[in-house]
């Protein structure tokens, strides 16, 4: 593994102080309204949805997480969720076995995973290209207003995330120092990322595939020397590792007679393959834009070509790390069309590879700076190269982190929907606080809340209980809920002439 450029004292005192800055904004992204009731939206019923099957799970002593979240029988395989992998739910399972049905726990691993992506990008810039593009790397991704929106959201894209960031530090670091807590970091990420999602196997073929080339098919002219014995434990590890985990998935899916339903899922959130790719991005443009900003995205479409060059030209995994993180976001993004329609996080993978383009851009423009100043200046080659470097850093600090400040508070005023495609949205945080505080201490386990309208997945976390739809009150159900603004004036009367109803604020009990 080739050296990365070393930094003056002076100019890793600027990066510490910038890497802290970003390092402490996206912790506080990341934990911001971290104990509040989740309420409608990704941010708030998407957590909370993989909790309660995660609950569930536990109730009824299963490895795999279950749909029917409170009912008082065993709901059996029937019940499973095989749409992903079980990690995400497995990881809710242990914060709700330590700390019980709270809030807090719906989204407070996504929020830890969150704050170390930050510092491993770190690492694996300045491992790969040196302080000051490390230091690039990591500012790349606190900034974007996609990562920033979604650093607190429970669902499998962090998780997946994070293990791809901790198998490619653990390798890159493995093969630098030759320590065995780097390759058990590596292949402990290889277990988290595609315990967490489809992608995540995506994310780390392309480096398995490319240093299969590198130590068994490549001549050794042809690459740089490295330790092929440490080299060639890596890989295989990491291989049977990956192989190991979808194993596993087949066989729980297998074992519950779900493999078709599985594949099910799947052909539904793909499709639209006879749509051209441009008529599909530009129906998504508004998301798009303001998820990446549009400079970032030129910027990533500046660095592909790079990327490649550097990878045909050095030959090393650092340089392959970047397009492996673009593959698996790609075929993520394009692959399941339908998924892509509906969810706007959906290409939320795209910050790692623009975090690591940023950082590879500042690696080749310190280079160019060095070689242009040592043909013009050679005494001044080294602070002309560190001073393009940091030029290079411009984008991302003084024009796309405003941005990426600016979305959060509307990332979190729309639960992470922003403009849900023009449809009225509404956090229902109110009548959820009545469901809460009211309803639910007063039923008992097995009684069954009539509700008039749409019951959504924070409803059921804030009752924690079973319910049913019901067009008005009756003796069977010791509660009956509803939305005033759901019901309309003439239903609202006669139930109001019949019954007797208390109103807070829009709801209805």
């Amino acid at each position: 593994m080739n050296e990365p450029p070393r930094a003056s004292p002076e100019v890793e005192r600027i990066c510490r102080v910038l890497l802290w800055a970003g390092c402490a904004w996206f912790v506080f992204t990341a934990f911001w309204g971290i104990a509040d009731m989740p309420t409608a939206g990704h941010l708030g019923a998407g957590s909370a949805v993989s909790t309660m099957m995660a609950e569930a799970s536990l109730r009824w002593h299963t490895f795999y997480p279950l749909w029917d979240w409170y009912r008082v029988v065993d709901p059996g395989p029937a019940a499973a969720y095989t749409h992903h992998p079980f990690g995400v739910h497995w990881v809710s399972a242990v914060f709700s076995k330590l700390l019980g049905h709270r809030d807090i726990v719906c989204n407070l691993p996504a929020a830890i995973m969150s704050s170390f992506m930050p510092p491993l990008l770190y690492r694996i810039g300045k491992r790969a290209w040196g302080v000051v593009a490390g230091t690039a790397t990591a500012l790349g991704f606190v900034v974007l207003p996609i990562t920033v929106g979604f650093s607190i959201f429970h669902n499998v894209e962090v998780m997946t995330m994070f293990g791809a960031l901790l198998f490619y530090f653990g390798h890159l670091e493995h093969q630098a120092t030759g320590r065995r807590r780097y390759l058990l970091a590596s292949l402990a990420g290889v277990l988290v990322t595609t315990s967490g999602d489809w992608p995540g196997y995506l994310l780390v073929a392309p480096v398995l595939a490319w240093a299969f080339l590198r130590a068994f098919t490549l001549p050794s002219w042809m690459t740089p020397r490295f330790d092929r014995s440490r080299y060639t434990l890596w890989w295989a590890w990491s291989v049977a590792a990956a192989l190991a985990t979808f194993a596993l998935w087949m066989a729980f899916f297998q074992h519950i007679d779900r493999i078709g339903e599985w594949l099910a899922q799947g052909q539904a959130r793909g499709g639209g393959a006879d749509l051209p790719l441009a008529k599909v991005l530009e129906a998504r443009q508004n998301w798009i834009d303001f998820s990446f900003t549009p400079l970032a995205i030129a910027i990533g479409k500046i660095a592909l070509p790079l990327a490649v060059v550097r990878l045909l030209v050095r030959r090393v995994d650092e340089e392959a790390i970047p397009l492996a993180a673009l593959f698996g976001s790609v075929v993520q993004y394009v692959a399941f069309k339908r998924g892509a329609d509906i969810h706007i996080f959906w290409p939320q993978y795209f910050g790692i590879y623009y975090a690591l383009a940023a950082g590879q851009l500042v690696a080749i423009a310190q280079w160019a700076g060095g070689r242009v100043a040592a043909w013009v200046a050679p005494t001044h080659a080294r602070v002309a190269a560190v001073a393009l470097a940091f030029v290079t850093m411009v984008p991302t600090i003084f024009v796309i982190a405003p941005d990426g400040v600016r979305s959060l508070s509307i990332w979190r005023r729309t639960g992470g929907k922003y403009d849900d495609k023009g449809a009225l949205w509404n956090s229902d945080a109110d009548f959820l606080f009545v469901v809460k505080k009211l309803v639910r201490p007063a039923i008992h386990a097995g009684q069954t809340v009539g509700h008039q309208g749409p019951w959504g997945w924070e409803q059921d976390w804030a009752l924690e209980g079973l319910d049913t739809d019901a067009q008005k009150p009756t003796p069977a159900q010791p509660f009956w809920t509803a939305l005033a603004r759901k019901l309309g004036a003439d239903h609202l009367r006669k139930v109001a002439s019949k019954y007797h109803l208390r109103i807070y604020g829009e709801g209805v009990v």
